[in-house]
C-alpha cells in the first residue's frame, strides 16, 4: 500500500538509509536537503519504507496546492526497491493538486503518465587520462585546453563558495540583465546545506593577474561528481577558462570508479560543449499537468 505521509510524520531515519541504499540515488533526494530547500515537503510511502517518493509541496495565492520540483534537485521520482511503478506512485498523488511539475529520474521511464523526454550529461572516468583524451573532440577542444595551459594563468583550490556565486551576481549586475534573486538564494542555501552534511564539496579557481576569470563548484556523492556551479567572466572565456577546469577535474579523477553528472541541459550548443569532453547523454522524464493553467 502507498500512503502520503506529512512531513512531521516522515520517519527521516529510515527515509535517508533507503536513498542511501537505492540503486539510483542522490544526495539532493536525503531528507537534510529537501528540509532546507522545501521545508513543507511531504512523500509517499509504501508499506515499511520498500519505495518512497518525495513531493515539493507550493501555494499559488497562498491556498492553492501544488507540486513542483525542489531547486537544484534535477532527478526525484521513486526510489527503492519494491513492486510498485513510477505510475502507481503517481495515481496516490492527491487531486487537492492542481498542478504538478515532477522531474523523474532516469531509472524508471513511465509507462502511462505524460512525460517529455529531458537530457542529462554523464562523463565515465573508467580509463586513463590519455584514453579519456581520446574520447575528446579532437581538434576544438585539444586546442582550447593546450592554449589554456600555455597561457599565465594559475589554478587555485577556492573554499568561499559564495565568493563564486557573488562575482557571477556581480557581472551580471553590471551587464544590467534581470536577476532571479530567489535562484541565487537557493544556491547559497544548497551549498551551505551540503557542507553542513559533510558532503565533499570542491571549489576551483583560475586567476590572472590574481583576479579570478573562471571557477568551477562541485559536490561529491558516492561515485557521482555533480557540476553544481560555474563562473567565467569576459577574459575567462578568451583563455578557455571552462575548458581547463573541466579537464583539470577529468585528470585528477580519472582511472577510477566515478563519474561526473553534468546535471545538463536540453540546450543544443552548451550540450555540444559537453559532447566535447566524450559525455553522453542520459534521458530522465519531466511529468506535467495543470488542470486549471495557473
Amino acid at each position: 500500500m502507498i500512503q502520503l505521509i506529512k512531513n512531521q510524520n516522515i520517519d527521516k531515519k529510515r527515509w535517508d538509509s533507503v536513498i542511501s541504499s537505492s540503486k539510483i540515488s542522490y544526495y539532493y533526494a536525503f531528507s537534510w536537503y529537501l528540509d532546507a530547500v522545501s521545508p513543507n515537503w511531504c512523500a509517499l510511502v509504501s508499506t515499511n519504507y520498500e519505495q518512497i517518493m518525495p513531493l515539493h509541496i507550493k501555494y499559488k495565492f497562498g491556498f492553492l496546492p501544488h507540486l513542483a520540483h525542489p531547486p537544484f534537485a534535477q532527478q526525484l521520482g521513486v526510489f527503492g526497491d519494491g513492486a510498485y511503478s513510477v505510475d502507481d506512485f503517481f495515481e496516490k498523488i492527491p487531486r487537492k493538486f492542481l498542478k504538478i511539475d515532477a522531474q523523474l529520474h532516469h531509472g524508471e521511464k513511465p509507462k502511462y503518465i505524460d512525460f517529455i523526454e529531458r537530457t542529462n550529461y554523464i562523463i565515465y572516468l573508467d580509463v586513463p587520462y590519455n584514453d579519456l583524451l581520446m574520447r575528446y573532440h579532437k581538434d576544438k577542444m585539444r586546442y582550447s585546453i593546450r592554449k589554456s595551459k600555455e597561457l599565465n594563468t594559475q589554478i587555485d583550490v577556492c573554499e568561499d563558495y559564495h565568493q563564486i556565486i557573488d562575482l557571477y551576481l556581480t557581472d551580471i549586475m553590471a551587464d544590467k540583465l534581470k536577476v532571479n534573486h530567489q535562484y541565487y538564494n537557493n544556491l547559497y542555501k544548497v551549498l551551505d546545506v551540503i557542507k553542513a552534511n559533510h558532503q565533499k564539496i570542491e571549489g576551483y579557481v583560475i586567476r590572472e593577474n590574481g583576479i579570478i576569470i573562471a571557477a568551477l563548484i562541485a559536490t561529491h556523492y558516492q561515485d557521482q561528481i555533480a557540476f553544481l556551479a560555474t563562473y567565467n567572466n569576459y577574459l575567462g572565456r578568451k583563455r578557455y577558462g571552462l575548458y581547463r577546469l573541466w579537464d583539470y577535474f577529468i585528470e585528477k579523477y580519472a582511472n577510477s570508479k566515478k563519474y561526473i553528472n553534468v546535471q545538463g541541459t536540453d540546450h543544443p550548443t552548451v550540450g555540444l560543449f559537453y559532447k566535447r569532453f566524450g559525455a553522453v547523454e542520459q534521458k530522465y522524464y519531466h511529468h506535467k499537468k495543470n488542470i486549471f493553467n495557473f
